[in-house]
């Protein structure tokens, strides 16, 4: 892991030194060493006691470069362990541009993006990767793993405009997905024909978002073997239309940070959602340190297949040691009230957290 580390750094620094004036390039790297108390069902390989560097672990570049007449390429390289299914060996590294696209932005407050470009299910999904940007190691999972894809290749169009003394932001946008898993050889996972709308207020200490999302998604997984086993033949887990509400809030002023996120997402057709997903957090800054605590909820049916309910506490503590440099620390306490399909195979999990998020 850390030889892929050093052998990016080198590339990153090798050609910043001889990029064109008009590129803009600013990298980011998160370290983690990450002890689970359970044997995990999300990632075998890390079933051990000791500290694991692998899956919590990346780094990244974002490049930028301005053209005429306000158009610009946007992108991110993104460099980690491919979570949460490993090879055959375990580890699975390996890096790619994770979206990049075309933007053009008129003077007016519109502007146009082609190409592929983050799903706007958070309001962190703009910086998800770049870890100084948040207060948590990573998103919450219970909220992160219920959206099936991270991002997709099409067209988004937008529109900004003061008001009240704020920025509103209003945005559709279309095209298909790419997963937010890395499937493994039998599995299938396809997010075609998405429909989309982002409307967005920000206000400096405060943000609201509120996404609407429409998504055919296919995933077909003949090997899959839950635990614990299920009657129903799961090898079409799920064809259908999905219709997903995403609405969330931040607020950071002061010494008071907090975050709040709430997502529904149901089948055309179907009585009840699928999955309905929420996490909280609070922080209290006192100077360079900012503990915090988040709980985490999702209730899952997939398919008909998997019913899971699943909860979880972090308790985090970080430490700015310097403008570019956050060391973070935390605890995390999951437990699934129905079998524990995607959590452990006993139904719980515990895991203890520290590293560090740098931008350079």
């Amino acid at each position: 892991m850390f030889k892929n580390f050093l052998v990016f750094g080198l590339l990153f620094f090798n050609f910043q030194s001889v990029i064109a004036a008009n590129i803009e390039m600013n990298g980011f790297a998160s370290v983690y060493g990450r002890s689970s108390t359970t044997q995990k069902v999300r990632d075998e390989s890390t079933d051990d006691h000791g500290l694991n560097f692998s899956n919590d672990s990346k780094i990244g570049m974002n490049i930028r470069s301005n053209f005429e007449e306000g158009w610009s390429a946007v992108g991110q390289f993104l460099a980690s362990q491919k979570h949460p299914i490993p090879n055959e060996n375990g580890a699975n590294w390996g890096g790619e541009f994770d979206w990049f696209f075309l933007k053009y932005e008129d003077p007016s407050g519109f502007n146009l993006k082609i190409g592929r470009q983050l799903m706007p299910g958070s309001i962190t999904a703009e910086y998800v990767d770049v870890g100084l940007t948040y207060p948590w190691r990573e998103l919450p999972q219970q909220y992160y793993l219920a959206v099936s894809f991270k991002s997709f290749e099409g067209v988004a169009l937008g529109y900004q405009m003061p008001f009240l003394g704020h920025t509103l932001t209003f945005q559709t946008y279309g095209g298909n997905g790419r997963p937010l898993l890395q499937p493994n050889a039998d599995m299938v996972i396809e997010t075609n024909d998405i429909l989309g709308a982002v409307l967005r207020l920000d206000a400096g200490d405060w943000l609201f978002q509120a996404v609407y999302a429409q998504v055919h998604i296919l995933i077909i997984n003949p090997s899959y073997s839950p635990t614990p086993p299920s009657p129903v033949n799961i090898e079409t887990s799920l064809d259908g239309t999905v219709q997903a509400v995403y609405l969330g809030g931040r607020y950071d002023a002061g010494k008071d940070m907090v975050y709040v996120e709430y997502l529904q997402s149901c089948r055309t057709g179907e009585p009840e959602c699928d999955v309905r997903s929420y996490y909280g957090t609070y922080g209290r800054h006192f100077g360079k340190f900012l503990p915090h605590y988040t709980y985490a909820f999702a209730d899952w049916i997939v398919a008909g297949f998997f019913d899971g309910h699943e909860i979880s506490h972090t308790l985090g503590l970080n430490y700015q040691l310097r403008d570019s440099i956050v060391l973070k620390g935390e605890y995390l306490w999951q437990e699934d009230k129905h079998g524990a399909v995607f959590l452990t195979k006993e139904g719980r999990a515990e895991s203890v957290a520290v590293g560090l998020d740098v931008v350079f």
